[in-house]
């Protein structure tokens, strides 16, 4: 009994560790991904948002990212022409889109 939890322990860290792993590939990728796409001096700020919320509204990603709103539009707009992050949901009237960093979502689920 208590071989098979040392077991399950041991198996769950090591499936954390490739999380952990992925993740910060992720991250490094992105950041030179992100950087090409946009020119942008934010990508940190850019990067830095998405892994703190993987799903977020554009309302919420100008006012936790700090990127005043008309770079942070211009950013989110050409990172979703590239695939970089997608519409979840499409934003009607005064609701803003809400959008998905569907590549960390993929990794930590």
């Amino acid at each position: 009994m208590i071989l098979e939890r040392c077991e399950v322990r041991r198996e769950q860290a090591k499936a954390n560790s490739q999380k952990a792993k992925a993740v910060l590939e992720l991250y490094n990728q992105k950041k030179e991904r992100i950087q090409s796409v946009t020119h942008s001096q934010y990508v940190a700020k850019i990067l830095d948002t998405f892994f703190a919320s993987p799903i977020f509204s554009t309302t919420d990603f100008i006012r936790e990212s700090g990127i005043p709103k008309p770079s942070a539009i211009r950013i989110l707009h050409l990172l979703e022409k590239e695939e970089i992050i997608s519409i979840l949901r499409r934003g009607t009237g005064r609701k803003a889109n809400i959008l998905i960093f569907n590549k960390l979502i993929k990794i930590i689920d």
